[in-house]
């Protein structure tokens, strides 16, 4: 199988950060994605860090970033991590 090309890896980063940008304002003014904690925080907890992991720069969305920084102190998520060994 060929790797992807370099343009589609950018296409992709690109496509991701547009819809990380909805995600920014759904973020807007709340904690969590749906006004409530719930599973779906933990779901793009996971999103978010694959997303840096491939690269994807969210300096610019200032409320993903808050959000990311938020569940990174939790106590919860710490340990989830370290028991993966993730941490």
């Amino acid at each position: 199988m060929k790797p992807p090309s370099r343009k589609t890896k950018a296409h992709t980063k690109q496509t991701l950060h547009r819809l990380f940008e909805f995600v920014n304002t759904q973020l807007s003014g709340r904690d969590w994605i749906a006004g409530a904690r719930s599973t779906a925080d933990a779901y793009l907890f996971v999103m978010i860090r694959w997303a840096h992991a491939i690269g994807i720069d969210f300096s610019d969305l200032t409320d993903v970033a808050r959000f990311f920084a938020q569940m990174n102190c939790d106590a919860g998520i710490i340990r989830a991590l370290k028991a993966e060994g993730l941490a």
